[in-house]
């Protein structure tokens, strides 16, 4: 291994011995030693200056070097940590909102609200689904859902703009079209009728079996009582010799009567005709929409969608989406029966699941909208005039009355339940389209009746105004 000496204590020993060398040279010579040997030790001490010099020149430049290379690593690893940070537990930053914060807040403040009424049992019947998506915050739309106890009710919450959309039977609809001034519109056809004639026995075939019986039914809404009528007064029976019909607004009284067996026959909507027929054994003789249909060739609307004129105005697309939303909703109730039945219950439509599973099959839900949806409630509604006025609020409604689409209401994916429905619908309404001049000529005559007589039926009003007879030749 070598050794290592400082410069400084070499030279400094070499300058030693070169004085002893001196002294003893100039000893012999005689020469001044204390001249001498003053030379010698400046000599010595520049020599040693000169040599610690280097030696700190090294060191400062080997110090110097060491500072600038720790100096160049620190930098290093600050550039590396600022390039590479840690996650930081903190949230974004402005400048880098969350995907929820994007997303989300502008989707709820594009919703619009939507105050809907309905009343409970088949005309909320086709609501559960979308009910049941309102719920999730899946909808198009924010709705809100309430049932109405009363067609009064209904009325009052139009004329003080707390509705904005309800479903609820076609006379009642005309009514409060009457009674708001024409500030709703029918947007949708969505019942072929409800309504059943059940006994206790077998013995009624035909309408006509029911002469000398005696009937109790529930007036729930006033179309049942029209219906009826028109249906007995189209088979000739006289509902004031041939039968007897005890009408009810206490739907627990009637089925109490029922239950103690004083009511033999009994007229109800669903689901009550299933419920008296799955608790009391009672069977269905009489379809009251079936009954209509070959008395005039074309559906009944029974059921339907109404809108504030105002409020559609402004929220077209919104009242586009709840159509094609409701659409979904009773394809979805005729795909998925069980789930759909549930929801029934869960939102208070029917009292039981089971209950509504038995009795969905006879309500005819649908949902047609547009042209066909005019062509087939402004028949129903043509005939319900000429039977009785007052049934329709005493005046056929404007054109305005109807709603019509701006937008796309099908489905995305029609079931093939859809397809069938449009498919007898279409049927229907070109069956109806080759009778309207039919139709027409029948209004006329009804009205020439009318100003001659004053003989329609249960009607107080034996004279017709002028514009009533424009409207009615108009149609």
């Amino acid at each position: 291994m070598a050794v290592h000496h400082n410069s400084h204590e070499y030279v400094e020993k070499y300058a030693q011995n070169a004085l002893f060398v001196w002294y003893g040279f100039n000893l012999e010579r005689g020469l001044n030693m204390k001249r001498i040997f003053c030379l010698i030790m400046v000599a010595m001490l520049a020599v040693s200056c000169t040599a610690c010099g280097q030696d700190d020149d090294k060191i400062n430049e080997v110090s110097s070097q060491e500072t600038v290379t720790q100096s160049v690593v620190e930098s290093s690893v600050t550039v590396e940590t600022a390039d590479t940070p840690d996650k930081p537990d903190t949230p974004d930053t402005p400048d880098t909102p969350t995907v929820p914060d994007v997303k989300e807040t502008p989707d709820k403040a594009e919703k619009t609200e939507i105050s809907v009424m309905s009343f409970t049992g088949t005309p909320s019947m086709g609501l559960a689904k979308l009910m049941g998506d309102a719920d999730k915050d899946k909808a198009a739309n924010d709705y809100s859902f309430e049932y109405a106890k009363s067609s009064d009710e209904l009325i009052k919450a139009f004329k003080n703009n707390k509705v904005d959309i309800a479903s609820c039977s076609i006379d009642l609809a005309t009514k409060i079209y009457k009674e708001t001034d024409g500030s709703v519109q029918i947007a949708a056809a969505v019942g072929y009728g409800d309504l059943y004639l059940l006994e206790n026995g077998k013995t009624v075939k035909s309408i006509e079996d029911l002469k000398g019986k005696t009937v109790y039914a529930y007036k729930g809404d006033e179309i049942t009582e029209y219906l009826f009528s028109y249906i007995l007064d189209i088979n000739n029976i006289d509902i004031k010799k041939d039968i007897k019909v005890e009408y009810t607004d206490d739907i627990d009284e009637l089925l109490e009567s029922v239950k103690d067996g004083k009511a033999d026959f009994v007229l109800l909507p669903e689901p009550y005709a299933a419920q008296v027929s799955k608790e009391n054994k009672y069977n269905y003789s009489l379809d009251i929409s079936k009954e209509w249909e070959d008395a005039n060739d074309g559906k009944l609307v029974k059921e339907c969608i109404i809108v504030s004129k105002k409020f559609a105005e402004k929220n077209t697309e919104s009242v586009d989406a709840f159509l094609k939303e409701y659409k979904e909703s009773v394809a979805y109730t005729e795909d998925y029966l069980a789930d759909s039945c549930k929801l029934m219950e869960k939102y208070g439509i029917a009292d039981s699941a089971e209950l509504a599973k038995s009795a969905i099959k006879n309500c005819n839900l649908t949902c047609v909208v547009n042209d066909e949806m005019k062509d087939l409630a402004e028949d129903t509604i043509i005939t319900l005039y000429k039977f009785d006025k007052s049934s329709i609020g005493g005046a056929l409604p404007n054109d305005d009355f109807y709603y019509i689409a701006k937008t796309d209401t099908d489905t995305d994916e029609p079931t093939d339940s859809d397809k069938s429905k449009t498919s007898d619908t279409d049927k229907a309404t070109d069956s109806d389209k080759s009778n309207s001049s039919k139709k027409t000529s029948d209004t006329e005559q009804a009205t020439n009746s009318d100003k001659q007589s004053g003989s329609v039926k249960n009607s107080s009003d034996t004279s017709k105004s002028e514009s009533e007879n424009e409207s009615l030749k108009s149609i």
